[in-house]
């Protein structure tokens, strides 16, 4: 049971408690006051993400077998803290307990049920057929495994040289170099020093050449004009240059460097082999010799491989076989329960004012994940042939639908139904209030609705509304609860809030 809601900066809800009783609790409020923000509140705590403001927090004190817990949730630090009884707790622990006692009916629950998924979960739920699908689920799924690896088997079979012909000659190219990546460092520092010294050595030989070929050549025969008029200080001084000239050469002799020519070419062959590899898949040297490591390894899985296809066959049709056998299991439960599943349905449906409707169950024999057959729900509202659900049914009878099937899962101590009389009006609605208020006297039920009938058969009654922005949810009482139920009659006026009185007296004597 839902003893207190808190909500504090949530959403547009500040500051607001709620104190539910047993029975009937209904919310009422115009339209976009942020009724349905009070059930968001409750989503909020069992862990929905979104993005929620600092010092968002949600408390809701709940009576489950006996035992009181408190539950709560806020955003703290960016961080969401789940807390019980006060305690640190955690989401899973949080959300085991509300899910066990709370059960929720959303509005998109009611479009949900004109989707077969829904439509055979609401069936093996509520028959007690579950664990058999899932069970049938398991086995389908190892079967799809054990498939889908002896197609790949098969297909490396047929691939298997073929790979391991490409691997390896990918690999003798990347072993042919035979270089690790310090050496191909090395080589590359070695070639770096010959351009280098490539340099050097055009130049000496070029000053060498000049010095021999023109220079001092010319030097000596300066030397002789200049003996021949007696210049003989300028011959001195013309011989201290030759020498120096002589000195230049010697020294550039010096800076000449022999280089062993094979081993440069050599070595150039590799560097452009390596760059080579570099260029044909995009990666640095290392990163190819880590390649290479697992060329190594694919091409020793693919030699190791024993392509053992009778062993998977045989586990094939041992699945094969276990899959028949529980599906049929599943099958035959599921028409065994159909008629029971059906007569609880047809029953809520004439609580609710469908006296005529026809519903009834097909099963469309279609293996799957989920079974030999596809469970479709089919409903007549005039008493005809029952057609498909999405065909045939108005928002209306949608919404009793809905309410018919939710009220077949798994039995929750509180029941939080938003809007579930979306469509429905008149003496409808009047059935379905007087249905919900017998209900109510079995467990609690927490309802928002904007029907008259439905708010005039609450134990309590809240109301939202808006100031500015903010959403404020008050417990209406006496002669405020009146008016609202007048003003969901659609005006205030002594002719409605006679009605309201009229109309609680009719809901409440059931």
């Amino acid at each position: 049971m839902l003893v207190r809601l808190s909500i504090d900066k949530f959403l547009l809800i500040e500051g607001q408690e709620l104190f539910f009783d047993r029975g009937l609790n209904v919310i009422t409020g115009e339209t976009g006051t942020g009724k349905s923000m009070t059930f968001s509140a409750l989503s909020f705590l069992i862990g929905e993400q979104g993005d929620y403001e600092e010092g968002t927090a949600v408390e809701a004190e709940i009576v489950l077998e006996d035992e009181e817990f408190i539950l709560r949730r806020e955003i703290n630090r960016g961080r969401s803290r789940f807390y019980l009884n006060g305690l640190s707790s955690t989401q899973k622990v949080v959300k085991e307990i509300l899910s066990r006692a709370l059960l929720f009916q959303k509005q998109d629950d009611r479009l949900r049920i004109l989707r077969r998924d829904f439509q055979r979960d609401v069936f093996d739920k509520s028959m007690g057929a579950i664990e058999l699908r899932r069970e049938f689920e398991k086995i389908y799924q190892q079967l799809k495994e054990v498939e889908k690896e002896l197609e790949q088997l098969a297909h490396l079979e047929r691939e298997k040289d073929l790979r391991l012909r490409i691997l390896k000659e990918e690999l003798r190219d990347i072993e042919k170099v035979g270089w690790s990546e310090e050496e191909y460092k090395r080589a590359l520092e070695v070639l770096k020093k010959y351009a280098e010294g490539e340099r050097i050595n055009r130049l000496s030989l070029e000053g060498i050449a000049l010095l021999d070929e023109a220079l001092i050549p010319s030097l000596k025969n300066l030397a002789k004009l200049l003996e021949g008029l007696g210049l003989s200080q300028e011959r001195e001084s013309l011989t201290q240059i030759q020498e120096e000239f002589l000195e230049l050469r010697k020294r550039l002799s010096n800076l000449y460097e022999s280089w062993d020519l094979e081993e440069i070419d050599r070595l150039n062959q590799k560097v452009f082999a390596v760059q080579s590899l570099e260029r044909r898949y995009k990666k640095s040297y290392k990163e190819v010799l880590e390649f290479a490591k697992e060329l190594k390894e694919e091409i020793k899985r693919l030699e190791s491989i024993e392509l053992n296809l009778e062993e998977l066959q045989s586990k094939r049709e041992g699945l094969r076989a276990k899959l028949r056998e529980v599906g049929q299991r599943l099958s035959a439960k599921r028409r065994e329960e159909k008629s029971v599943f059906v007569s609880m349905v047809m029953d809520s449906l004439k609580e609710l004012g469908l006296e005529k409707g026809v519903f009834d169950v097909l099963f469309e024999e279609r293996e799957g994940p989920f079974g030999f057959e596809d469970v479709k729900f089919l409903f007549s509202s005039s008493g005809g042939t029952p057609k498909d659900l999405a065909e045939v049914a108005s928002g209306g009878e949608v919404s009793r639908l809905a309410l018919s099937l939710f009220l077949l899962s798994p039995v929750a101590q509180t029941y939080l139904l938003d809007e579930i009389d979306v469509g429905i009006s008149g003496e409808t609605s009047l059935k379905m209030a007087k249905f919900l208020k017998r209900l109510s006297s079995k467990m609690q039920i927490v309802a928002i609705t904007h029907s008259p009938a439905l708010a005039s058969a609450g134990d309590k009654h809240f109301k939202t509304y808006r100031e500015g922005n903010q959403v404020l949810i008050k417990e209406l009482e006496g002669e405020e609860r009146l008016q609202e139920v007048a003003r969901l009659m659609g005006i205030i006026n002594d002719q409605t809030l006679k009605g309201a009185v009229e109309l609680m007296k009719e809901v409440c004597g059931v």
